[in-house]
């Protein structure tokens, strides 16, 4: 044998892909390694018989067929396929077939080159039962999306004399941020509650968590409407009872008397939430009244009154607002909040509200955002107040 002939059978033996040289009538005259690793027999068990034996019975023909268009001189290539290996095991192979000419240019044989697409079918089925499971998951996360929408209140469907807009953005496609707007029946038309909250963490935990605090919420203000320290307290048994130790909730409750301007809050760790005084150009700071919810079994809470002036704005955000970065790590800053909002005071409360968040954005400089984000921002008219007993 020549150094070149010698070659080429280094390269066939050495070849994953099978290498078969067939007979024209099909018979195997050589079956180098590769074809034993991807059939499982061994040269000895095939030399001498015919390739048709890799055909599954429902397609004993195929090969001949083929082997009468390589008599015709033609190839085939990357022809996909099943076949039989040891055990009568079916496996997919991808055939490249070739006649072989002698020096007179007649065919007289095939080289049969298969290649193993086990592991290809195993991935593509893999892939496909991903992308199955994250159809199932997108389509499930759209459903709580829609749920959680419909948990939080629209501005519009709450008639009062106040300039208001609230806008969440989520770190996820749901989150624990929570805000809410409510007037029981109980409620004089005049009086007007609120919310705005943050369950820690962030995606369908947190949400969960703030759909069970907006339940709670919503049935204890039926029993307790005006008593925002009642109020608290039976969320904070919730969290208590309920909730897994380290799931907090950071929540601001207030009543806003429409028509005397009275405020009346409670803080549960809430903050900073400011009131901002155009006419004086001043920032006043309301209390914290209580500790976050979950943190103590028995805290004590309580409300604070403080009466609104003309044109004055309520602030109440979530951390995400202020603690949102910038590539190189630098905070937003609860001062470039009151910065931009006391250039604004004379803006409506929706272009306030819309255009901090647009702000952050662009500090960010990325649509994804490390932490849920809520700001709501409540502007009183500017005109004389009309007389009446506090809350």
């Amino acid at each position: 044998m020549d150094e070149i002939s010698s070659f080429l059978l280094s390269v066939i033996e050495s070849s994953d892909d099978a290498i078969i040289g067939l007979k024209p009538d099909g018979q195997i005259i050589s079956w180098n390694a590769g074809a034993e690793r991807i059939y499982g027999l061994a040269a000895a068990e095939m030399l001498g018989t015919s390739i048709t034996r890799l055909s599954l019975p429902e397609r004993s023909d195929e090969t001949s067929l083929i082997l009468v268009r390589i008599l015709n001189g033609e190839r085939i290539r990357h022809f996909q396929t099943t076949h039989l290996k040891k055990a009568e095991i079916p496996t997919p192979v991808s055939l490249s077939i070739s006649p072989v000419f002698d020096n007179l240019n007649r065919v007289v044989g095939a080289s049969f080159i298969a290649r193993d697409l086990s592991h290809q079918f195993h991935f593509e089925k893999s892939l496909h039962e991903t992308e199955q499971r994250y159809q199932q998951l997108k389509a499930s996360l759209e459903l709580a999306q829609q749920i959680q929408e419909t948990l939080l209140p629209s501005i519009s469907a709450i008639s009062c004399d106040l300039d208001m807009h609230v806008k969440t953005r989520y770190s996820e496609d749901i989150g624990g941020d929570y805000y809410d707007l409510f007037r029981p029946d109980a409620y004089p038309e005049h009086l007007l509650g609120l919310a705005v909250g943050d369950v820690t963490g962030h995606g369908t935990g947190a949400a969960l968590l703030m759909a069970m605090a907006k339940g709670v919420l919503q049935t204890e203000v039926e029993h307790s409407p005006f008593n925002l320290v009642a109020l608290m307290n039976s969320l904070n048994q919730f969290f208590n009872r309920y909730v897994e130790a380290g799931q907090l909730m950071t929540l601001f409750l207030a009543l806003i008397d429409v028509r005397t301007r009275y405020l009346n809050w409670c803080s549960a760790g809430q903050g900073p939430v400011y009131i901002y005084h155009p006419k004086e150009q001043c920032f006043e700071e309301l209390n914290c009244t209580g500790p976050p919810l979950g943190v103590l079994e028995e805290p004590e809470f309580e409300s604070q009154f403080r009466m609104l002036r003309d044109a004055d704005i309520l602030i109440i955000g979530t951390d995400g607002l202020w603690e949102a970065r910038n590539p190189q790590g630098e905070m937003f800053s609860i001062e470039r909040v009151r910065q931009l909002l006391a250039t604004w005071h004379h803006k409506s409360a929706e272009e306030i509200c819309e255009g901090i968040l647009a702000r952050v954005k662009k500090f960010t400089a990325q649509d994804e955002l490390n932490d849920d984000t809520s700001l709501m921002i409540i502007k009183i008219p500017d005109r004389p107040r009309l007389t009446g007993t506090p809350i």
